[in-house]
């Protein structure tokens, strides 16, 4: 009787975390989201992990973009994310994986905060001669700190452009992209416009470039967003552990039932 009991605890207790530990699980996607520049028509590739808190991202040409994007917090305000920290290993010198995220004021003005022009934001939480641990937070630690801007159409007042610098006290009440909405394409993405930032996902870890200097592969895993007082952390979403652990603990608490009553 006590296994049983200790049984339909365990189940019920499954159901209703999800999971064993304190982080919550959000859905990150693998996106290919620039072609190359020589007309090929080729992207790089990104290929998730199993357990989808990982990737395989391949740079093999000027131009091409991939992203590893989550959804999971859009419609947040900007003041309610900390920081986003993920590991990266390299298969060659060069640069760092890099962040974005994509926030609106609400009134048609959409920028994109880009840890490429934010180094003082940047952290070494973690380093060794194989891979290292990045954290970027979102607000500067003085309120001056200048963000590195991409600014889209269509453009309001005043008229951000291309490569704007503001500090945390121009963007502190902007949103992440709301749920189900998208940032327009501007003009200058092209006759096809293509992506140069996510489009639908308001965060996202980015590896690629314009020129050529984020060339080469990289390993980037173990994610993690502090936001809203919480910490979520890329993964396969446990909707199928959440239903056997509830059917686990009915299963038990019927067994038990039964018999208290055959008893």
């Amino acid at each position: 009787m006590r296994y049983v009991a200790a049984v339909t605890a365990v189940g019920l207790l499954l159901a209703v975390t999800g999971t064993a530990g304190a982080t919550t699980t959000v859905e990150f996607d693998p996106i290919q989201l620039r072609q190359a520049n020589d007309a090929s028509g080729e992207f790089g590739t990104i290929t998730e992990w199993a357990n989808g808190n990982g990737v395989d991202a391949v740079i093999p040409k000027a131009g091409q973009k991939v992203c590893y994007g989550t959804q999971a917090f859009n419609g947040y305000g900007l003041a309610d994310l900390d920081y986003i920290e993920f590991t990266y290993k390299r298969a060659n010198g060069g640069n760092n994986p890099y962040t974005n995220a994509v926030i609106t004021d609400g009134a048609d003005n959409y920028g994109v905060i880009s840890s490429q022009g934010g180094y003082t934001l940047w952290e070494n939480v973690g380093v060794s001669e194989t891979e290292k641990r990045m954290r970027y937070y979102f607000a500067g630690d003085s309120g001056n700190q200048a963000y590195g801007f991409r600014f889209y159409e269509p453009a309001g007042s005043p008229p951000w452009g291309h490569g704007t610098n503001l500090t945390w006290s121009d963007i502190s009440t902007w949103d992440l992209l709301g749920v189900g909405v998208s940032r327009p394409l501007s003009a200058g993405e092209g006759d096809v416009p293509i992506a140069r930032a996510p489009v639908d996902h308001g965060l996202g870890i980015m590896w690629g470039d314009s020129a050529d200097n984020y060339l080469g592969t990289r390993q980037i895993y173990d994610v993690v967003v502090s936001a809203d007082g919480q910490e979520f952390g890329a993964g396969v979403v446990p909707e199928p552990v959440t239903m056997a652990g509830l059917m686990l603990g009915l299963g038990g608490l019927v067994g038990y039932v039964r018999r208290r009553r055959v008893a």
